[in-house]
């Protein structure tokens, strides 16, 4: 997911040059950013106004029709490296890492959520991953207007903002995909395994003590 989250910006069917996107921003006072949770991503931008409606064509075609181009990858790699060995020296982060390791591993939360140079290049050459196929893969599985929403702000009135948004956002197509659900899935951890203690060592001078309980997934009811 994360991965995918870098490489949709790297050019697509429509406006296939990999830097077009920057360099249109830059040309207009705009910037972009994207991060991905445990279960969303969210992608935004912003552009001086007199160019909302081009930017919102550009952007949206990130979701319909990425190219993935395999030569940007490399690059893309090294960001993902680079934001991981910042995020590692968080012991906050550390943390959370302990924590999805500590989960039964039947639960999907046991894993390794960040991304970095091992898991997203060198685990995969190993056991010979197409990652470009595994990423056009997840993208159509999971990229579905369906399951994605936009927020638009600009200084045009709203029904001139809602067309804007109908003619680039329905460029992306609804693939009738659901979301995933946890409802039904095992428990994070197994009753024989609890209560349970867990003592990190912190790389700050902090001591802390954290207190954790496993509600119900809420997701049904979250809109």
């Amino acid at each position: 997911a994360h991965f995918v989250e870098h490489m949709v910006f790297m050019g697509t069917e429509k406006y296939p040059d990999e830097n077009e996107w920057a360099a249109f921003l830059s040309s207009h006072g705009g910037e972009d950013n994207g991060e991905t949770d445990a279960e969303t991503t969210c992608f935004y931008f912003d552009v001086h106004p007199n160019y909302l409606r081009e930017g919102l064509d550009r952007f949206c075609q990130f979701f319909a029709a990425p190219r993935f181009a395999w030569g940007s990858s490399e690059r893309e790699v090294k960001a993902i490296e680079s934001e991981f060995q910042q995020a590692k020296t968080s012991d906050s982060n550390r943390e959370a890492q302990v924590h999805a390791a500590l989960i039964d591993e039947a639960h999907p939360y046991n894993t390794f959520g960040w991304g970095d140079r091992r898991s997203l290049v060198e685990r995969p050459a190993a056991a010979r991953v197409d990652m470009q196929r595994e990423m056009r893969q997840f993208h159509a599985q999971h990229y579905s207007a369906g399951r994605m929403s936009a927020v638009v702000l600009g200084k045009e009135p709203l029904d001139e903002l809602q067309l804007w948004a109908l003619e680039s956002c329905g460029a992306i197509p609804n693939k009738q995909t659901s979301r995933p659900r946890f409802s039904s899935g095992p428990p994070p951890f197994a009753p024989h395994r609890l209560p349970l203690e867990v003592r990190v060592k912190p790389l700050k001078d902090v001591r802390r003590i954290d207190f954790s309980w496993f509600v119900p997934s809420l997701q049904e009811h979250h809109r």
